[in-house]
Formats: C-alpha cells, sequence, structure tokens
C-alpha cells in the first residue's frame, strides 16, 4: 500500500505540485497523466525521496518515506526515472546486479541468488541476450529496458517510472507496462501514451499546473471535456472495439 498524503513540492521559490493525494493497494497500477510542466516528473520525485515534499507525506504500508532509511526504502521502493541513462562503463549484467547492493554489506560479492535474480530480471524485460553487452554501447530502447531491469532487481513491493514507454517499441511498450502486475507489485506510472495509461492503468490521476485536475478510473477520467481543458486538444474518447477500455481519437486539426 502506497499513500500520497496532501503532497506539495516547492522548486525554486516556486510551488509545483499543490496538494495531491491518492492510494494505491498491493498490485494495483496507478497512472499519472498531465501535459508537459504539469508536475508529474516532480511528484515522482517527491515519492521516491529525492526531493523533499514542502508538505504532506508518502507512506508505504504506513511507514514515512522521507524517514525510512535509504537501504529499507530500496527494498520496498525501486523507480526508472526519465533522466537516469548514464553512460556506465559496464556490462549489462553489471548495471542491473546495482540492483542488488540493497541487499549487501560493503564488498560482499554476488552470490547465487543474486544472479538468479539479475537473470530473471533481463529476461522479464526480453534483454537476456544483451547480458554481455557495454551498456554505453546501447541503443536508447535498450537502456531503458535494462534499467527497468536493474528497478526490478531490487524486487521491490512498489515500483514507481517517469514515462518508461520512452524510446520503446510497441511490443516492448507492452511488455513493460504489463510488467507491474506479472511481477504483483504496486506500481506508479507517469504517462504521455493516455491510451496506453487507459489500457493498464486501474486508476488515473490528471495534474493540470501541479494540481490534481482529476482522479477515478479510466472510464470516469477520460472525456473530451478533460482533453480540451487541461491538453487543448479536440478529441473523441470510444470504447476500445477489443478490450472495452476507454479509447482517445485524438483531432489533429
Amino acid at each position: 500500500m502506497i499513500t500520497v498524503d496532501q503532497v506539495s513540492v516547492d522548486l525554486d521559490g516556486r510551488r509545483v505540485v499543490q496538494q495531491v493525494s491518492f492510494e494505491a493497494g498491493p498490485g494495483e497500477v496507478v497512472g499519472v497523466v498531465g501535459p508537459n510542466g504539469s508536475g508529474k516528473s516532480t511528484l515522482l520525485r517527491a515519492m521516491i525521496g529525492i526531493i523533499p515534499p514542502a508538505a504532506g507525506s508518502v507512506r508505504i504500508d504506513g511507514r514515512d518515506v522521507a524517514t525510512t532509511k535509504p537501504r529499507d526504502r530500496a527494498r520496498a521502493l525501486a523507480a526508472v526515472l526519465q533522466d537516469s541513462t548514464g553512460d556506465f562503463d559496464l556490462t549489462v549484467r553489471d548495471v542491473v546486479m546495482m540492483g542488488r547492493a540493497c541487499y549487501k554489506r560493503a564488498f560482499e560479492r554476488d552470490n547465487f541468488r543474486d544472479r538468479t535474480v539479475v537473470a530473471e530480471a533481463l529476461a522479464a524485460v526480453g534483454a537476456s541476450e544483451l547480458a554481455r553487452r557495454r551498456f554505453a554501447f546501447l541503443s536508447g530502447g535498450e537502456r531503458q529496458r535494462v534499467l527497468i531491469a536493474r528497478a526490478i532487481a531490487q524486487e521491490p513491493s512498489v515500483l514507481i517510472m517517469d514515462e518508461p514507454t520512452n524510446h520503446l517499441d510497441p511490443r516492448h511498450q507492452f511488455d513493460v507496462l504489463a510488467l507491474p502486475r506479472k511481477l504483483g507489485v504496486t506500481a506508479v506510472i507517469a504517462l504521455h501514451d493516455l491510451n496506453l495509461a487507459a489500457h493498464y492503468c486501474d486508476q488515473i490521476h490528471v495534474l493540470d499546473h501541479g494540481r490534481q485536475y482529476r482522479s477515478g478510473t479510466p472510464g470516469e477520467v477520460f472525456s473530451p471535456d478533460m482533453l480540451a481543458e487541461v491538453y487543448g486538444v479536440t478529441a473523441a474518447v470510444t470504447s476500445h472495439p477489443v478490450t472495452g477500455r476507454p479509447h482517445i481519437v485524438l483531432d489533429p486539426s
């Protein structure tokens, strides 16, 4: 269970997230959507403790993230952020193995359990064949999948991902967004692709200028009036012919 309770965040003397609240039960997938600059990434950084909230709190099973020891926090919460694609001079396997650090003492060697978890994490994102490659020489999509594997290797109960489908082809987008349910973890995911959000998320929270504009199920949230007011676009919201989920058709004109 992750609880975001009246979280506000200030950056450079300006409030960029204002009193956002929601709760996700075990195994739920939560989507955070909104236009550029709406506060999605800032909210996620506050949720994982990178940015301290100016007000409110984030709790996992009742424990405040801000006061939890880093090692304990890393075991409960893993994140994949937009700007975390550094040029590591390491193999892919070594990058994913970094996710096991929260289970080790200083200078402790990798054990059978670590190697098994890393192999399973790479397989989960379809990157087993990349294990011996140098991370720095991978394509953007390959790097993204490896960083997701590193987060999975932490074996978290909560997974937070900021635009995880960036650089990915459609098949890998589907595979990555299906991972939370496959792994049985609670997930909070910021997405720009509203149709992907409608298909994979149990609940949606729309941010607009840092405020929580609308919250609910995809069917409750996605509507032509919301898309016009928040995104400034004309759109029709229909039912997907296969899944029955809301399907958004934008009018480019």
